[in-house]
């Protein structure tokens, strides 16, 4: 994870697609809020390209490793907040599977307190 979050924060699109398998599939849950961000991106140049569009999307942002539900997480903190967090999937060494939450109603437990 530690090599994936210092490839999406050069940002090298090419390292970060290098990390994923061929069909890797990524899923941005907006809850209707964030435009542009939803849906399902798949290969590994479609999902690197969104997770770098992700970041600019919160410019100044930084990437930082969380624990969700007892799985690694990278979350997106941008202004002081979390504004996205990504769980990833791995199949033989390699990212499957991500999943983004950008909903701000999923995220508010994350900013609390």
């Amino acid at each position: 994870m530690d090599a994936l979050i210092d490839a999406w924060s050069e940002p090298d699109a090419r390292r970060v697609a290098a990390m994923l398998t061929r069909r890797a599939i990524l899923t941005v849950d907006t809850g209707g809020v964030v435009p542009g961000l939803a849906g399902t991106r798949m290969g590994r140049t479609a999902v690197a390209s969104a997770l770098l569009g992700l970041s600019r999307a919160h410019p100044h942002s930084a990437l930082e490793r969380r624990e969700a539900n007892g799985a690694p997480v990278i979350a997106i903190r941008s202004g002081g907040r979390i504004v996205a967090v990504v769980l990833l999937s791995k199949r033989g060494g390699a990212i499957d599977e991500l999943w983004a939450v950008l909903n701000p109603d999923k995220l508010a437990h994350w900013n609390d307190g």
